[in-house]
């Protein structure tokens, strides 16, 4: 990766800074996280950053980047939010379709499994 590339990504926010994401029917996504593409340790949502886009009234889009402080890796992540309760994640072979795990407290996203299998196929 260049330093034009990760200059790139880092003007980009962090997505603790877009959470939660609130649809229209109130389903909510609370907290995101992901498992680095190197070593799998979890990556909180205060180390990736991209972007959010609204699809539509029923899906919200995140394409961007994890950093692994632990080994210095750059992981890519590119995940889609739906009302309905569930996501996709983009790997290597397509998209893979999960719900978003609950919580009392209402719905909150957990891509860190999803992202961890994720990172285990970019790995090989």
């Amino acid at each position: 990766m260049t330093d034009g590339e990760l200059r790139e990504i880092n003007s980009k926010p962090p997505a603790s800074e877009m959470l939660p994401l609130i649809f229209n029917n109130s389903t909510r996504v609370n907290s995101m996280e992901a498992g680095c593409s190197n070593c799998d340790k979890d990556i909180p949502a205060t180390q990736i950053r991209g972007d959010m886009l609204r699809i539509n009234e029923h899906c919200i889009s995140f394409s961007g980047h994890g950093f692994c402080y632990q080994c210095r890796t750059v992981t890519p992540i590119e995940c889609r939010f739906s009302d309905d309760g569930s996501m996709l994640v983009k790997d290597g072979s397509g998209w893979r379709r999960s719900m978003i795990m609950q919580e009392k407290t209402g719905l909150v996203v957990m891509a860190r499994s999803w992202l961890k299998t994720l990172a285990k196929f970019l790995r090989g």
